[in-house]
């Protein structure tokens, strides 16, 4: 309640203080314009507005905080790009804006949680300010607009991770996400080391995944998947980070195959194996002639979890089928089904007697 009281006032003083001449607009016909009730000249008042000179603009900030309240979405579009253009300038607006992401219209929020992330340094502190707000729906909007900023919202940091077990599930989504596209690897680490189980999941489900094109983590993954002093926990949440970059992750396959292996983290490797897909395919027929019949089931898995058919792998889960072990003739069948092609399916129903 406070807060809102202090967000009002400070609404207040905008209005009335922000510039000596503020008190004077009312009489003002370019502020009388973009007060207008047709939606076609409050758009021309911008679009004039956009044309003055940096001082000028700075004297309508307030109006151009109150458009981006408007009912029509063109006005608050070009509001919003004003507002963007005016850099530092817009400083004293940004506790108003941040207030708006409490509105129940999802396209106003995305204009000025843009809009937010588009100033940068200016806006960081209320930012962090935001991501404690009672309001969910204003701390969403602050996690979103940090997520936007890269990596240089890093100080923002400590308070995204703080988010990460809070009971809600859109919120801490929201901010692992944020998190990975800030994109500081060694905090992500970090965090799948010696943070929470829910800090773990969500970080390697969505963090890892939402990584800046520039930055590869594979091998720093790679390196605690095979740490065998590192808690099973945080080998798993490495196995699961490189599995949900797909294709990005295609130098891991090598140590994935190995740790199918692993008794604690074999399942969750021939998952991740299945993710990257048929980068992965050659690595795991051979995993297919294992001695452990372990390993030999997890390939099977692996290469049915593919999401397009591993026809290459056919003649080999055909020999599967009459394997010693019946988890891997099931597995084998299992993947030959998916896989579908007729030589495939033949195979099964050739076999189908001995597997009953």
């Amino acid at each position: 309640m406070f807060s809102r009281i202090k967000t009002f006032l400070f609404v207040v003083m905008v209005f009335f203080y922000a510039s000596p001449s503020l008190m004077a607009q009312s009489s003002d016909p370019l502020s009388e314009r973009l007060r207008s009730g047709q939606s076609f000249a409050r758009l021309l008042a911008l679009q004039e507005v956009g044309q003055f000179a940096l001082a000028e603009q700075v004297h309508y900030l307030p109006l151009l905080v109150e458009a981006l309240k408007d009912k029509d979405a063109d006005v608050q579009l070009n509001a919003a790009a004003l507002l963007a253009s005016l850099g530092n300038e817009t400083e004293s607006a940004v506790p108003v804006m941040i207030a708006y992401l409490r509105e129940p219209d999802s396209e106003r929020r995305d204009v000025v949680m843009t809009l937010l992330s588009n100033l940068r340094r200016t806006a960081i502190p209320a930012l962090i300010d935001a991501l404690r707000d009672e309001d969910p729906n204003i701390r969403l909007g602050a996690c979103r607009a940090l997520g936007k900023m890269g990596k240089g919202a890093e100080e923002a940091i400590p308070s995204l991770i703080d988010l990460l077990d809070e009971v809600s599930q859109d919120v801490p989504d929201c901010a692992s996400v944020a998190l990975g596209k800030i994109g500081k690897v060694d905090d992500l680490i970090e965090i799948i080391q010696s943070g929470s189980d829910r800090q773990r999941e969500l970080i390697s489900k969505n963090a890892f995944y939402h990584l800046p094109e520039e930055i590869d983590p594979t091998e720093a993954l790679i390196e605690l998947v095979k740490n065998e002093e590192s808690r099973p926990k945080a080998r798993l949440s490495a196995v699961n980070a490189l599995g949900s970059r797909g294709s990005k992750s295609k130098n891991a396959v090598s140590p994935l195959v190995a740790a199918m292996a692993d008794q604690e983290i074999g399942f969750a490797a021939a998952r991740a194996l299945g993710k990257i897909g048929l980068s992965a395919l050659s690595n795991t027929i051979e995993a297919l002639g294992s001695t452990d019949f372990i390993v030999r089931s997890w390939a099977s898995y692996a290469i049915k979890s593919m999401e397009q058919p591993a026809v290459e792998a056919v003649p080999s889960l055909i020999k599967l089928l009459d394997d010693q072990e019946l988890i891997v003739s099931l597995d084998a069948k299992s993947a030959l089904e998916r896989i579908g092609t007729s030589k495939a399916l033949e195979a099964v129903k050739r076999s189908s007697i001995s597997l009953r």
